[in-house]
């Protein structure tokens, strides 16, 4: 399903304001007008450069590909066209656009459009090799300038959003890191003693217990009551303490 090119773009401009010139064109028939590839291609990259976010960095238009018709031969009237876009596109790499060209506010003909985009940003990557589970220090990384069309969605821009966190594998040197190789270290680790918290409007209960679990900030583990034995659920809120949720 196509969707209306979702960045804000306007949903009917007159080829006039975007300075495409199509002029009506007479045979011993009848009269016709007639939009070019060359201007097919300009209303498809008016439409992405005066559009796209900024976050995506220097967009780079590499092609721009018509089907199936190199032209457009329309009846006479007042022309218009839409943009559309596949719903869901990123707007990296190969990305189809629908063009709908209206006379008299009437659908007459519609085109489709492959445009290559390239958008060039620096990524975070590894300056070296780095081990499974180890910590990421400012040393270990740099800024590099790469195309996001050929990089995973979830690549890292900021270096601060991996500082402090943990490589989930083994990862080479120069590799542009992204969310799904790194997560935050526990706060809690297996086997260590916790305070467990737990605590009503008028009521605030601590005792001892041991982490079963490891256990990030905010996530639930299993947790051993040194008191009473027992194991039960808690969350954790920082490095030594679990919070037991009474209902």
């Amino acid at each position: 399903m196509l969707g209306l090119f979702s960045i804000t773009l306007p949903g009917s401009i007159c080829l006039a304001d975007n300075r495409v010139a199509v002029r009506p064109q007479t045979t011993s028939e009848q009269s016709y007008q007639r939009v070019t590839e060359k201007e097919i291609q300009e209303i498809v990259r008016e439409s992405i450069t005066d559009n796209m976010p900024g976050e995506l960095g220097q967009i780079k238009i590499k092609d721009i590909k018509i089907y199936p018709a190199k032209e457009v031969v329309l009846s006479p009237g007042k022309l218009s066209y839409q943009v559309f876009a596949q719903r869901g596109s990123n707007f990296l790499g190969p990305t189809y656009f629908d063009i709908l060209f209206n006379i008299d506010d009437r659908l007459e003909k519609k085109v489709r459009a492959m445009a290559y985009l390239e958008a060039i940003e620096k990524v975070v990557v590894t300056r070296k090799p780095l081990g499974r589970h180890q910590l990421i220090t400012p040393n270990d990384i740099i800024s590099k300038e790469m195309n996001l069309a050929k990089l995973p969605s979830n690549v890292i821009l900021d270096p601060s959003q991996v500082i402090g966190k943990r490589t989930k594998a083994i990862v080479d040197p120069y590799t542009p890191l992204t969310a799904a190789i790194i997560e935050l270290p526990p706060l809690v680790k297996r086997r260590k003693l916790v305070k467990i918290v737990a605590e009503t409007e008028n009521l605030r209960v601590t005792t001892l217990g041991e982490a079963r679990q490891d256990g990030r900030e905010g996530e639930v583990i299993k947790v051993l009551n040194t008191s009473s034995q027992k194991e039960i659920y808690g969350r954790v809120i920082d490095a030594n303490t679990i919070k037991i949720e009474l209902y």
